[in-house]
């Protein structure tokens, strides 16, 4: 039986998960299935391991399925060992008073439908896997009971990271057979951060440290431990 490892990293060639580029997924990985073609060429593979870019487009509520149907059936892919929900978008911050409805609407729809569209179109690859994790990238402004300490304009950015983490603890509770937790990757300095972001959220780690921090949790991530808690990258446990 193969004991390959497969990964689903959705918005691999942007933010954090970019510097995939420097950071293998040491020891582990025989498979990883990323969303969009672009920016791979450079990736870091190791030994035995492959790469596999399919498109997702978080914005199409049948994208995610399409790509499941051609995993399988160009690529033979059985089973998803982890699947990352790392695609969002962090494009507007304001205060509460002036945040566009349109904005709402937006980084709702990236940032949580689209992780719940992930998850009901994986679940079946899941549950084929003998340790199967769901993880999304959250973040810590997202929090409610610690949200005294996080004193930024994240109003709709905030909002639907907090929908998708009860999104996740949700999953949790319906599917004994999985991991499944949001984790929040520190505060880095990424392409998908605006001008406007940068301003109000100073970065305090390197990617590398983000990237290696985060790989570190999933990979010893149980059941017991970890799935239905807000993690961080340095394995703190975030307030909801």
């Amino acid at each position: 039986m193969s004991t390959n490892i497969t990964y689903l990293i959705t918005g691999a060639n942007r933010g954090n998960n970019n510097s995939g580029s420097r950071i293998p997924f040491e020891g582990e990985t025989d498979h990883i299935d990323l969303q969009n073609a672009e920016a791979f060429d450079s990736f870091i593979k190791g030994a035995g391991s492959k790469i596999i870019a399919v498109k997702i487009v978080s914005s199409d509520e049948s994208a995610a399925h399409t790509a499941m149907q051609h995993l399988q059936a160009e690529h033979g892919i059985t089973k998803l060992d982890v699947v990352i929900a790392n695609a969002g978008i962090a494009k507007y911050f304001g205060p509460a008073s002036s945040t566009p409805i349109a904005e709402m609407r937006e980084h709702l729809e990236i940032n949580a439908l689209a992780p719940l569209i992930l998850f009901q179109s994986t679940a079946s690859l899941l549950k084929a896997a003998l340790k199967p994790k769901f993880v999304v990238i959250s973040t810590k402004g997202s929090t409610i009971g610690g949200m005294e300490n996080e004193p930024f304009p994240l109003t709709a950015y905030g909002t639907s990271k907090a929908a998708v983490n009860y999104i996740v603890r949700k999953i949790h509770f319906e599917n004994p057979w999985l991991i499944a937790f949001p984790i929040h990757p520190g505060r880095v300095a990424t392409n998908e951060e605006s001008i406007a972001a940068k301003s109000v959220m100073i970065a305090s780690i390197s990617i590398e440290q983000s990237v290696v921090g985060v790989i570190t949790q999933i990979s010893e991530a149980t059941r017991e431990e970890t799935s239905g808690t807000f993690r961080s990258y340095d394995g703190t446990v975030i307030p909801w």
